[in-house]
């Protein structure tokens, strides 16, 4: 059963229409300034935080110095003293301690100290 149609449904759906097959006019502006663009959007001015992090990693990056071997002797004589002052290291500890570069520290580390694999002190030189 369809709804009674009468002429006030006919002027609004016939208004309708000819609404929807009039072109739409847009005005279209470039804007080459992102200030202007994120006015705009309603955004904030300032960069988004993935970015600030992205910049403060890319910083770090190109501050960090490569890091200088000590003469063997040398490192087993400051490696000695450390294992006077603390009979147990992290890794990390040491070459942050030492300023060595990884692989040369775990080598000579190999020959002086024994890594613990089990127990309280895992890991620990």
């Amino acid at each position: 059963m369809q709804a009674p149609v009468d002429s006030s449904y006919l002027h609004n759906s016939r208004k309708r229409l000819a609404a929807a097959k009039a072109p739409i006019t847009r005005k279209v502006a470039v804007i080459e300034d992102i200030k202007e663009v994120k006015k705009l959007e309603g955004g904030s001015l300032e960069l988004p935080l993935w970015s600030k992090k992205r910049q403060e990693k890319t910083e770090v990056h190109q501050q960090a110095k490569r890091r200088v071997r000590m003469e063997k002797g040398e490192l087993e004589q400051e490696l000695l003293k450390k294992f006077g002052q603390q009979s147990h290291w992290h890794f990390v500890q040491l070459q942050k301690e030492l300023d060595q570069p990884v692989s040369y520290l775990k080598e000579v580390l190999n020959e002086l100290a024994v890594q613990v694999k089990r127990g309280p002190n895992k890991d620990l030189w």
